[in-house]
């Protein structure tokens, strides 16, 4: 990829594994590479319940440090609305 992602510079990316069965290492540098990729302004949320593989191992990696994580899109998509306190 070349420069940051999409022409209209999105607000939030929401990246929803709630029906992965399987993450590791490649999962988390995902996340990472496309945080990078992607506009300064735009915000990545991620989407992992917290009893589930991908949450465990976002858990692990210590990734939710750095990257909000939800227990669903709603959620995830309600936290970066203008005027909430959140966005």
């Amino acid at each position: 990829m070349r420069g940051p992602l999409g022409a209209g510079r999105p607000r939030v990316l929401v990246l929803d594994f709630t029906g992965t069965g399987f993450m590791d290492s490649q999962g988390v540098r995902l996340i990472g590479d496309l945080s990078k990729q992607l506009h300064p302004d735009t915000r990545v949320h991620v989407v992992a319940r917290p009893d589930s593989t991908a949450g465990r191992v976002l858990e692990l990696t210590r990734l939710r440090r750095d990257v909000p994580v939800y227990d669903n899109a709603r959620d995830a998509l309600r936290a970066w609305v203008p005027g909430t306190g959140r966005g």
